[in-house]
């Protein structure tokens, strides 16, 4: 049910100004930049998604970066992230996947076509899209409180999450993957909210598979 809401609503964004390749260079750009800052010790350290350490959270973004090449580019070959590796193969290939990614969704075309995801099913390309720098927003957040950094996204980001998340947010305890939570309000904070609305202000963010 979450991710049918997902998707229909993602779906109604395209009216929306922002442009969703130009919003994920931007959190790929927040996410590497943590990523850059990882202690060398610190590949263990926990994350906000309370079953992950930060080498698990780095290999989710990257599978969610191999999962949007797979859906707009089915021709191309991509493979699963090894669960082992050095810390430097980890940055590395999420680094590349990343990139990968990015020049995925600036095809031409890409975002008008729809697509089959693995899990989110018949999509447009840019509703995968915006869903994907979602996703990579609020885990450069979790990445940063990983490491002791601040973190908070350009206010039209923080907006444009904040717009598709309401909708479903009351469903989102049904998946199994977040905290029962409630949205605070419209007098809150928009990032907060997207935080609060997703169970990491609860400290009861569950890792997503």
């Amino acid at each position: 049910m979450f991710l049918v809401g997902w998707a229909y609503y993602s779906a109604a964004m395209h009216t929306r100004p922002l442009d969703n390749r130009q919003a994920l260079r931007i959190v790929n750009g927040y996410f590497g930049e943590f990523l850059s800052r990882i202690p060398d010790e610190g590949w263990e350290l926990p994350t906000p998604c309370t079953e992950w350490n930060i080498r698990d959270l780095v290999q989710h973004v990257t599978r969610g970066h191999i999962a949007l090449v797979r859906a707009l580019h089915p021709d191309m070959s991509a493979s699963e992230p090894a669960a082992a590796g050095s810390d430097d193969e980890v940055a590395d290939t999420c680094r590349l996947w990343a990139s990968k990614a990015q020049a995925a969704v600036e095809a031409p075309g890409v975002l008008e076509r729809t697509a089959h995801h693995s899990s989110l099913g018949e999509m447009t390309g840019d509703s995968l899209t915006l869903i994907r720098w979602g996703d990579v927003c609020v885990h450069a957040w979790d990445l940063a409180q990983a490491i002791g950094a601040d973190f908070t996204p350009d206010p039209e980001l923080a907006l444009a999450a904040l717009e598709w998340l309401v909708p479903f947010s009351p469903g989102l305890s049904s998946t199994g993957h977040f905290a029962e939570v409630s949205d605070p309000g419209p007098n809150t904070a928009p990032f907060t909210r997207v935080l609060t609305i997703t169970g990491r202000m609860t400290n009861a963010h569950r890792a997503l598979g």
